[in-house]
């Protein structure tokens, strides 16, 4: 008779939490598949399943860091540096094991939420969200030890900046949650963990496009006294030179600056000349991180040419694997959970994940899928072909289902500006629907949405992600078009161009992400209404690679 082996990572699950059959499934599953050999693990979590219990339970498994590792960090050895330049801690531990783990999300305010569920992990965000305690009215961003290393290494010695005491904590815990934009400036060796765990993995690409795009706004060149000619000229190597001397120069006016900070910080100058130029050193600082990031990552990434207008230039890197494996091959291992990716195998293409060097798991959703149905219609057609023949059809569809919903609260998609602007200029009158148009954000809207007493309906082109309409918040959505991304990209068309599955893949990751903004726990209900027949033939198309949780929910 077999014995039932308890999964490992049950042990440190939350003490004042039981484990649910689904997480157990999880945990079984994701030991598997590590004790295979498999480097990294991509899992289909769909809302209600509990990814942040399964996170931390994993995190915290991982192996402590040692004493002397520990008290470096703390003593602030971390930053130390010998006399060519080099961090004198990633050399003296470059043949140490890994240790702890590093979960990341892509908002702040997911970091928060897990910060507030669980009290033993520890939250590091950027600097702006720490002040200084040398110049009370300054972050972080803006501190004197910008300029200055002699403030920076009295700081140090003193333990008390809140910023890089954070940081320290950060590095030496064994389980640490970041934003994936705070965890990529981190120095490559301090990223290197025993696990990631990557929240929301459907996000990466973005985020990684984001973090290495390079945009430079000649205005600010000027201002800073770097001499450039525009580029006019759609000629990539040239724009490497270009961007090669930008950098050079750069990195003079960033020396040049802080001389001169310092010496006014000790004639004890402080006013707006001084406040100028701590300012122009962090803006400097930043294009020079992104100018640097760009030049050795150039080939690799395969830079094109974004935006080139007569105010600025954008580059965009279009391959990212090289990026994803710079980055998170320093982890032994890494789970890669969403609960809306539409395809696992589109996903590892896209970051370079060799099929042997992965498992893909799929949990069912404990929701019941009768209680959020989907109703897709294949009868009108919105694109840029046809320049949207049927908006006006899909308009009166969608105002005949808010009638049939006057009861109750909702959302609807509109994908685009202009969709939002035409469903005002017939609903404007009516106060019950909530619109995001120009000068009104998400966050209005949505705090007078959950503020109203009465049935309103928000109406946005960006509240795919990131919110939950829980109860009576959300009881209808429509989606009115098929979230395609824009092909005035010149990243996107390219895209297309090469792999339409790809491009595919990107609209159904959206489309299942708006479809679960409003169910949000196992005794929530709502109905789903999909009005754009694209959407309806790319699921019937994709139906194989979909996650069984969405198509489950398909009428």
């Amino acid at each position: 008779m077999q014995t039932f082996k308890e999964p490992t990572f049950l042990k440190f699950f939350p003490k004042d939490s039981k484990p649910r059959q689904s997480q157990i499934d999880a945990f079984e599953k994701i030991e598997k598949a590590w004790n295979s050999g498999k480097k990294y693990i991509i899992a289909c979590l769909p809302t209600g399943i509990g990814k942040s219990h399964i996170a931390t339970s994993i995190a915290s498994s991982s192996k402590n860091i040692d004493e002397l590792r520990k008290d470096d960090i703390k003593n602030y050895e971390l930053y130390r540096m010998d006399s060519n330049g080099n961090y004198v801690y990633d050399q003296k531990y470059s043949e140490y094991e890994n240790y702890g783990s590093y979960i990341l999300t892509i908002t702040k305010s997911l970091q928060d939420q897990y910060q507030n569920i669980f009290n033993d992990i520890h939250v590091f965000k950027g600097k702006n969200n720490y002040q200084c305690q040398v110049d009370l009215s300054q972050t972080a961003e803006f501190a004197p030890c910008v300029y200055s290393r002699k403030v920076k290494d009295s700081c140090f010695d003193s333990c008390i900046c809140p910023y890089y005491e954070a940081k320290n904590k950060a590095i030496y815990f064994n389980t640490s949650i970041l934003n994936y934009k705070s965890f990529f400036n981190l120095r490559s060796f301090l990223q290197k963990r025993e696990y990631f765990i990557c929240d929301e993995a459907d996000g990466i690409e973005n985020e990684l496009v984001s973090h290495f795009t390079l945009e430079i706004n000649y205005s600010f060149l000027k201002s800073c006294g770097i001499s450039f000619t525009k580029i006019k000229e759609d000629n990539i190597e040239k724009v490497r030179v270009w961007i090669i001397d930008i950098f050079s120069q750069v990195e003079n006016e960033i020396d040049k600056l802080k001389k001169k900070s310092l010496n006014l910080s000790k004639k004890s100058e402080t006013g707006d000349l001084y406040l100028q130029q701590l300012n122009q050193i962090s803006k400097l600082s930043k294009i020079y991180s992104s100018l640097k990031n760009t030049i050795e990552n150039w080939y690799e990434c395969n830079y094109l040419i974004e935006e080139m207008k007569a105010d600025k230039i954008i580059l965009v890197p279009y391959n990212i694997k090289q990026l994803f494996n710079y980055i998170f091959g320093s982890s032994d291992k890494v789970l890669l959970m969403s609960a809306t990716l539409s395809n696992h195998r589109q996903f590892a293409k896209t970051m370079g994940i060799d099929e042997s060097e992965y498992e893909y798991i799929e949990l069912q959703s404990p929701f019941d899928s009768k209680k959020s149905p989907i109703y897709c219609s294949s009868i009108f057609n919105l694109s840029y072909k046809n320049n949207n023949k049927d908006l006006d059809k899909i308009l009166n569809v969608c105002q005949e289902i808010c009638n049939s919903h006057k009861d109750y609260k909702g959302l609807i998609h509109t994908h685009t500006n202009e969709i939002t602007k035409k469903l005002y200029s017939i609903l404007k009158d009516d106060p019950r629907f909530l619109f995001k148009i120009e000068g009104i954000s998400n966050e209005d809207i949505l705090k007078l949405h959950k503020e109203n007493k009465n049935s309103s309906v928000l109406v946005s082109p960006s509240l795919d992600t990131g919110i939950s309409l829980d109860g009576d918040l959300g009881r209808f959505q429509i989606i009115l078009k098929a979230p395609f991304l824009p092909l005035s990209s010149k990243r996107i068309k390219r895209k297309f161009e090469s792999d339409p599955d790809q491009y595919m893949f990107y609209m159904l990751n959206t489309l299942i992400q708006m479809s679960g903004r409003c169910t949000r726990s196992k005794d929530d209900y709502s109905i789903t209404y999909i009005l754009d027949g694209n959407a309806t033939k790319a699921i019937k198309k994709y139906k194989n690679t979909l996650p069984k949780h969405f198509l489950s929910r398909i009428h």
